[in-house]
């Protein structure tokens, strides 16, 4: 099976009352299987060889992995299959589709990084690397909401 992948540079900035401001961040790889129905919703087929558009690894992927210096502790609590020395990533179990995955990648940030931290604000940090704004806003949206309960 060919594959593509896109890569998605994930960062959060949280706010304490006092002021402070903590930062950290995540790579987010997503793996796009190229099988005929992608290349055929692609309008230029041929083109699809070498580049599959952006939406498409939106609509299409699977959550693949996770870079990041944080030490992610119960990986099953995040759809985290193991940790690959090798390449420094942690796999994601199959079948997990890339608004899951970046859920997940959310999670990670909140509960593992800013847990000695008490922020009153976060945001997601808006910079090339990232997902569509609207893609991004949504799913920051739907982790904060289950975050703050």
């Amino acid at each position: 099976m060919n594959l593509k992948s896109w890569s998605y540079y994930i960062q959060l900035r949280a706010y304490d009352e006092s002021g402070n401001v903590k930062e950290d961040s995540a790579l987010y790889i997503v793996g796009l299987p190229i099988t005929d129905d992608v290349l055929k919703a692609v309008e230029m087929e041929c083109y699809a060889q070498n580049y599959i558009p952006q939406e498409f690894a939106i609509a299409y992927g699977k959550a693949y992995a996770i870079g990041t210096d944080i030490d992610i502790k119960n990986l099953a609590d995040y759809r985290l299959n193991a940790y690959d020395k090798e390449s420094d990533l942690y796999i994601f179990n199959e079948n997990v589709n890339f608004h899951e995955g970046l859920e997940q990648v959310f999670r990670i940030l909140l509960e593992q990084s800013f847990k000695d931290f008490e922020p009153s604000k976060v945001e997601p940090v808006i910079d090339v690397g990232i997902p569509p704004i609207e893609t991004l806003r949504e799913v920051f949206d739907k982790v904060m909401v289950d975050y703050l309960k």
